[in-house]
């Protein structure tokens, strides 16, 4: 691609990395050193066959300069002044892994703006703005991340109604990054549909993302579709984060609201699946 991107191939990985360029270069940095930043930041995160005691979360601290990267990117995304929000991101890799970026800087940046919105400050159409402008860069790097070869497949959609996607965007991304094979579905997904998708692909799970009330109301008149549905179903988003019990209810388990413990969590049950230990009922 011209200009703003240039495509990295690591022959010896199964992933296709490519490297936002213009923060990097722009602060004097030149394009070998550029490109050793996106191959340790935008590395491969934990695999299957590696430990899942993954005890090195991030904790936020001010020190660490992730206050000012929350707040950097929240204006300058509101302000629509993008070449700055994406050397804010930029920076953002080079300094903490593709999960915290994701949990620790743009997750609280989306929660914000709602809640601006909510409280009056802002116009629908700024938040619009910002979520679409981070729901794009989302949606590149999970194309950057790649899809892994082997290993667990998973069907990862918002339900019928949903049209908030971008916290299953982000679990994708995470899920692709722990070693499993994401088929990503994106919004509004009828439950015939999803589950006729998933009859066509190898797919040991299917993750389905509710938010809003409607949402919720239309997967339960549509919830006879998932009789014919024969992996387990994952549930997630605000309606289930409000109310966890709703998954059992609808014939699921509940992921937790934490994306990076839902990775933990999710990659433990599929890898009882597929050494034959899972029972298929999870508690």
């Amino acid at each position: 691609m011209a200009g703003r991107y240039f495509s990295v191939l690591n022959s010896d990985s199964e992933y296709g990395l490519s490297l936002l360029t213009d923060g990097r270069l722009s602060e004097g940095i030149n394009i070998s050193r550029a490109v050793g930043l996106c191959l340790e930041h935008f590395k491969p995160g934990p695999r299957l066959n590696q430990s899942l005691e993954l005890e090195t979360l991030l904790t936020p601290s001010p020190e660490r300069g992730l206050l000012d990267y929350i707040a950097e990117l929240l204006e300058a995304s509101l302000k629509a002044d993008y070449e700055l929000a994406g050397r804010v991101l930029s920076n953002c890799y080079a300094r903490f892994t593709v999960e915290d970026v994701l949990t620790h800087v743009i997750e609280p940046v989306l929660r914000q703006v709602g809640e601006m919105w909510q409280r009056g400050e802002i116009t629908i159409a700024h938040e619009h703005q910002t979520s679409a402008y981070l729901r794009g860069k989302l949606q590149i790097l999970l194309d950057m991340v790649g899809q892994p070869q082997l290993g667990p497949g998973v069907v990862v959609a918002c339900g019928p109604g949903e049209t908030h996607e971008i916290g299953s965007l982000m679990l994708s991304i995470m899920l692709r990054r722990a070693g499993i094979r994401v088929f990503y579905l994106g919004a509004d997904t009828p439950l015939a549909d999803l589950v006729l998708y998933s009859k066509s692909h190898p797919v040991d799970a299917v993750l389905l993302s509710v938010g809003a009330n409607t949402a919720l109301a239309q997967l339960r008149n549509q919830r006879s579709s998932l009789e014919d549905l024969h992996v387990p179903i994952f549930y997630g988003g605000a309606a289930f984060n409000a109310d966890p019990s709703l998954a059992l209810e609808l014939g699921g388990q509940y992921l937790g609201s934490n994306g990076q413990h839902a990775v933990r969590h999710l990659v433990g049950l599929l890898s009882e699946i597929r050494s034959g230990r899972g029972s298929g009922q999870y508690s």
